[in-house]
């Protein structure tokens, strides 16, 4: 897993995906966490754009993210709210308290922070023994085009301007692992206030990869949805998928 980041990676990351943002993640999450208070486990958690909907549902969400940066926007966001969850500073690859869990959820791109099958294998594991028998685990794998450098992203709210560029791309020695160097920059008043490059390692998975990894740890009675459509056929999926998957009791 190699990310960098920054205060100013964490700002521009919330400007761009702010809390509620939704592809119908958050909705069809919300419908399969059901209405009931559910304790639930989001690794990755971001700046709160999906956790913090959860918790305004009745849920009680706790949240860890390997950026310290990004878990401070995330308190601000939650404080906001008057909304006060367990958040950590973590990656995906921690031990959890036996049982602690009812749901663990990963949704969109956060598995494709860890980028070789080992780590993966590991954080699967864990994942397991946080829940309760009986517990499941939502998470979605990601159908993504070749990469390729593509214009920068800009946000304008007078009198800043943020930017954000990937402007480098490697495939690694692993076809499905490529490295992503993006460039962030913040101008105010037509000057430059702030700046910073990243590196990011990201890993395509395979639906066929995730599934083998949730049955050899023990998960069992998986379902997968395509694009968060529960009638939707598998064949015609075009961004996501979403495998939920049950701990025994």
């Amino acid at each position: 897993m190699t990310w960098t980041t920054s205060p100013l990676w964490a700002e521009i990351y919330d400007i761009f995906h702010p809390v509620g943002e939704s592809i119908g993640d958050v909705e069809y999450y919300l419908s399969r966490l059901g209405d009931g208070r559910q304790k639930v486990l989001e690794p990755a958690c971001g700046n709160g754009r999906f956790m913090i909907p959860l918790l305004r549902a009745g849920h009680d969400v706790s949240g860890s993210d390997l950026s310290a940066d990004m878990i401070a926007v995330c308190e601000r966001n939650c404080a906001a709210e008057g909304l006060r969850p367990t958040l950590r500073v973590a990656d995906l690859i921690e031990t959890l308290s036996p049982g602690e869990f009812d749901a663990i959820t990963l949704p969109r791109g956060s598995l494709r922070q860890i980028d070789n099958p080992e780590d993966c294998a590991r954080t699967i594991g864990a994942f397991f023994e946080g829940l309760r028998p009986g517990g499941r685990i939502i998470i979605d794998v990601r159908i993504l085009p070749r990469f390729e450098v593509g214009p920068p992203q800009v946000r304008f709210c007078d009198p800043f301007l943020w930017i954000q560029q990937d402007f480098h791309i490697e495939v690694g020695s692993s076809p499905h692992v490529t490295t992503i160097f993006a460039r962030y920059e913040k101008w105010a008043n037509g000057s430059l206030a702030d700046c910073s490059v990243h590196r990011f390692s990201i890993r395509q998975w395979e639906l066929d990869e995730v599934v083998a990894l949730l049955e050899r740890v023990g998960f069992v009675d998986l379902g997968i949805v395509a694009d968060y459509n529960p009638i939707a056929h598998l064949d015609s999926v075009r961004n996501y998928y979403t495998i939920e998957a049950t701990k025994p009791h």
